[in-house]
Parts: structure tokens; C-alpha cells; sequence
């Protein structure tokens, strides 16, 4: 979801989770980080879930550090708790978009307002990750 970017609907019936597949994903808007990285990643198709009942994105611990080295990838204050729950710093401007390539078809934009959850700790942001 994008601020002020009309969304596309798309008709399906009701479900408590949908099923969708996703092989690749960019962080930010350029083909590499300031440092010459690479920024999209590809990978064989992965099963996904969209749980309208459910903040989080759930990604699978055998892959998790190092998407979320690419997801953070200019951010280093970003820090788990002991349940696992990832934290970092409210200041939105640190973070970059993320896109997720679902269905072979559609990208799915993440905007840092969408998943830089201020839950009223000092300098520490919730990440839904």
C-alpha cells in the first residue's frame, strides 16, 4: 500500500488466509544500494500467506537473516528480543520500500509507514518481520 496511489482490487472470495507465491523481491527504488549491491533478489517460487487476521509477514527462519540483511540492508540498529520480535529506530526516513513479486504478476509495495509500527517504546519501532 502506497500513500495517495489508487489500489488494485482483485475478486476472490473470502478466506481467512489466501495463498499466494512469491519468487523475488526489491528493496528501494534503484537497481543497487549506494554501495553497488545488488538490490532485487531472485529465487525459486516460495509459498506464501496473506492472513487477514494477521500484522505480521512471516518468513521462513532457514532464509530470514538473509532477507533481512537485504530488507535492512543500510540500517544497522535493527535488533531482535528474546521472543525474536525485531525492533529499530521510529525515524521512517531510515528505512526504504520494500516490493514483493507475488503471483508471478503483481508487485506488492511496503512504504515504511506501513511496517514501522511506533508501539510507544523510546527510539524503538516495531517491524511486523
Amino acid at each position: 500500500m502506497v500513500p495517495n496511489v489508487p489500489m488494485v482490487y482483485l475478486d476472490a472470495p473470502y478466506e481467512k488466509q489466501w495463498k499466494v507465491t512469491i519468487n523475488a523481491f526489491r528493496v528501494g527504488n534503484k537497481p543497487t544500494f549506494k554501495n553497488g549491491a545488488k538490490s532485487a533478489f531472485y529465487f525459486p517460487e516460495k509459498e506464501a500467506f496473506l492472513d487477514s487476521f494477521n500484522p505480521y509477514i512471516k518468513i521462513p527462519h532457514s532464509v530470514g537473516t538473509q532477507i533481512f540483511s537485504a530488507f535492512f540492508h543500510d540500517q544497522p540498529d535493527i535488533r531482535s528480543d528474546d521472543d525474536g520480535l525485531l525492533y529499530g529506530p521510529c525515524d521512517i526516513n531510515l528505512y526504504q520500500d520494500i516490493s514483493l513479486f507475488v503471483n508471478d504478476r503483481y508487485y506488492v509495495k511496503l512504504v515504511p509507514e506501513s511496517y514501522v509500527i511506533d508501539i510507544g517504546k523510546k527510539d524503538q519501532c516495531f517491524l511486523p518481520f
